[in-house]
């Protein structure tokens, strides 16, 4: 008598409508991973490719940069149910080889998300200055997060207009953005989080405004940071690389630091370096006589490569200024 044996499916013969829809399930940096379990779901994250007919001295044009915006706000109307790679690339039409090169690779995840890489060198330091304003006639309403990595100079002609259609974003990263020195955020009421991560040439973070911004993260050196009309600021996360070495920070003085932390004293939950609180000791400043407390402070989380004294003695000052504080977390790595 013969055997029934059932044909084994292979992974390979799920229709690619199914796989679309399983991967838009997952997180985007998790969904990315399942590019190297077979050509199908390789299939899945081939990108979209445009190239635009733009000389290089006319990169960094107000044209230009409306283009380019153009594109995108196409490319966030397409596949709404799943993942999409955008490679965005500047085909040199005076160029008898048609050189082609590339500007950004963009993805956009299913949770109206969009993350962007501009690819190209840096050759000067720059200034970000970021307006997200109420436009009626925003093309960007879907996107809640925006991810930026890697800014370009080149990039400042295309960030304007991406910003400006950016109506209902509610989350900005910044992250590696390697020549950025100076950002100012000018932000409308529907910005909730604001992340600055590793920009390694960072000098300065001005938040003009953000009148509904409750969370702000920054990673990295230690830069003159000013919060301004950030009334409903609740969570800050300051995790910033260094030491105590006072010779690395003669450009700050006590007041710069003292002038942030009070810009804090109404926040919820504080994530801080603790180094920055022994360097303010170091530098004559008595914590506990300070004239502001951090009266809704709930959780604070120290961190710092260690623990000694000096670091356990700024702690405990500090810690006589947030008189309805529940959680203490000391993270040592």
């Amino acid at each position: 008598m013969a055997e029934n044996k059932e044909n084994p499916i292979s992974i390979n013969d799920v229709p690619t409508e199914i796989l679309y829809q399983i991967v838009s399930l997952i997180p985007l940096k998790e969904a990315a991973r399942t590019i190297i379990l077979s050509s199908s779901w390789k299939h899945l994250w081939t990108p979209i490719q445009v190239f635009l007919n733009i000389n290089s001295d006319q990169i960094t044009s107000q044209e230009s940069g409306q283009q380019m915006s153009r594109v995108v706000s196409s490319f966030l109307n397409t596949y709404v149910n799943s993942y999409q790679i955008l490679n965005l690339s500047f085909l040199e039409t005076n160029s008898l080889s048609h050189e082609v090169t590339l500007f950004m690779k963009a993805i956009k995840g299913v949770d109206k998300e969009l993350y962007i890489s501009f690819h190209g060198e840096n050759t000067n330091d720059f200034s970000l200055s970021i307006e997200l304003p109420l436009c009626e006639n925003a093309n960007l309403l879907s996107l809640k997060t925006l991810h930026l990595r890697s800014i370009t100079g080149m990039a400042r002609s295309f960030l304007p207009g991406l910003f400006s259609g950016c109506r209902n974003l509610e989350t900005l990263s910044l992250e590696k953005c390697n020549g950025l020195q100076y950002v100012d955020l000018k932000a409308h009421d529907m910005l909730h989080n604001f992340v600055i991560l590793d920009c390694e040439n960072m000098r300065s973070v001005n938040i003009l405004s953000a009148p509904n911004l409750k969370s702000f993260l920054y990673r990295g050196t230690l830069v003159k940071i000013e919060l301004k009309e950030v009334l409903k600021l609740c969570d800050v996360t300051l995790n910033l690389k260094g030491t105590t070495t006072l010779s690395d920070y003669n450009e700050f003085d006590c007041e710069d630091i003292v002038s942030l932390l009070v810009s804090l004293k109404d926040v919820e939950v504080l994530t801080l370096s603790g180094w920055l609180l022994e360097w303010l000791c170091t530098r004559g400043v008595t914590l506990d006589m300070l004239e502001f407390k951090f009266d809704k402070l709930k959780e604070l989380s120290w961190i710092d490569y260690c623990m000694n004294t000096q670091k356990r003695d700024s702690l405990a000052s500090f810690l006589t200024l947030t008189p309805s504080l529940e959680n203490l977390f000391i993270k040592v790595s």
